[in-house]
């Protein structure tokens, strides 16, 4: 029970000394958009981070600044101040960030096939969350995004009848199949 809370609400970060907002739902979005998942270059990772470190409005403003002449010179100084860090510890930093973030349940269904849907996950998720889990279209997007992963799973696991798989499914499947 400690891990599932611990993973609803991970240890503050710092990537590149910037203290990192909790990744949300709306994170995910501008990342997404930006085309930083994953992050592979250094500029990248100067980006990336400039957007976690805000919640996601400061980050809407933020990323509609850096396409000034002023904004490509703070990004280019920024990806210049990676060059000069420690850049594997950086990525490494920014890979533990995310994971720590990105926690989810394990689920499988109990009698339904699997479905190929045609919408990304991150549009299935906003339509479910909002749809079935009361989130609000206004505050989605600064959701936890692991508080959204175990939200949409629960939800799963009531309405259509799937099942969180955690150690103690596994522990009793192990015993029932020796």
């Amino acid at each position: 029970m400690n891990d599932f809370y611990a993973s609803l609400a991970p240890e503050p970060y710092k990537v590149l000394g910037v203290l990192l907002k909790p990744l949300s739902y709306g994170h995910m979005i501008l990342l997404n958009r930006c085309g930083l998942d994953p992050v592979s270059d250094e500029k990248g990772l100067a980006l990336a981070v400039q957007i976690c470190s805000k919640d996601f409005r400061e980050a809407l403003s933020f990323l509609d600044s850096i396409f000034t002449p002023v904004g490509q010179i703070e990004i280019e100084t920024l990806a210049y101040n990676i060059g000069q860090a420690d850049i594997l510890a950086a990525f490494s930093a920014w890979v533990e960030y995310t994971e720590g973030h990105s926690s989810r349940p394990e689920y499988c269904p109990m009698d339904a096939e699997e479905s190929d849907r045609g919408a990304p996950f991150l549009a299935q998720l906003r339509a479910w969350l909002i749809g079935h889990c009361n989130y609000s279209p206004d505050t989605i997007m600064n959701a936890p995004f692991g508080q959204c992963l175990w939200d949409y799973g629960a939800s799963l696991e009531e309405r259509n009848g799937w099942g969180i798989v955690g150690d103690r499914h596994r522990e009793l499947s192990k015993i029932l199949n020796n």
